[in-house]
């Protein structure tokens, strides 16, 4: 099952829109630790924002080291310190303007050449990464792969076969890349993530993908 941890205000848009989601609105980073202490793992920015409230749950899922995936705006809090490897098994999913935010780069200098910008943010982060666009670039420990998958129709049918995942997007949702399953997850968002149009005709991934 998938827990999706937003703002309070936000709570009654999301349950009217996705019925089917667990939905927690918190205020303060106290609130999310029982939540965090019965994940598995965590998809950690899409609709976070980067103000206060974010940043205290931003800070508490640092703590917790739980598997997690980094996407949209907590991407961009985690670079804010500059690349440090992460201490616990994590994989970020970043757009080439992100991968160039990351990497303190123009994002042409990462379409230049998404091979070594992917490469760079794996050895930085010390985590897999995938650097979504046509073609993902998948890097890791183990090498360089381009994945070709990701569109509505698949994403419709991974959703079919697996509670717990979200999104079509190649790498986004905990373990995608490792094969791994994670039944009991926390999805961290300031917004709605279901108040766009359109929610499942988006080739590349879904409103709770978010960019």
């Amino acid at each position: 099952a998938v827990t999706l941890v937003t703002a309070p205000d936000h709570v009654a848009p999301a349950l009217a829109r996705c019925p089917e989601l667990m939905v927690r609105g918190i205020t303060h980073r106290r609130d999310l630790a029982p939540l965090l202490a019965r994940a598995d793992a965590v998809l950690l920015g899409p609709g976070l924002g980067l103000d206060g409230w974010a940043r205290q749950l931003f800070g508490a899922v640092l703590e917790a080291r739980l598997p997690t995936v980094f996407d949209a705006d907590g991407l961009t809090l985690l670079g804010e310190p500059g690349p440090r490897a992460l201490p616990f098994p994590a994989l970020l999913t970043p757009h080439p303007g992100e991968a160039g935010r990351l990497l303190g780069c123009p994002t042409a200098a990462v379409e230049s050449d998404r091979f070594a910008a992917a490469a760079a943010l794996a050895q930085g982060y010390g985590a897999p990464t995938v650097l979504k666009g046509a073609g993902a670039i998948i890097a890791s420990e183990a090498g360089l792969a381009v994945s070709l998958g990701g569109n509505s129709g698949w994403r419709r049918r991974r959703r079919s076969r697996r509670r717990c995942s979200f999104t079509g997007k190649p790498g986004t949702g905990p373990g995608g890349t490792e094969g791994r399953a994670f039944w009991r997850e926390i999805f961290l968002t300031n917004s709605d993530p279901c108040s766009r149009p359109g929610r499942n005709e988006r080739a590349g991934g879904g409103p709770l993908a978010g960019e």
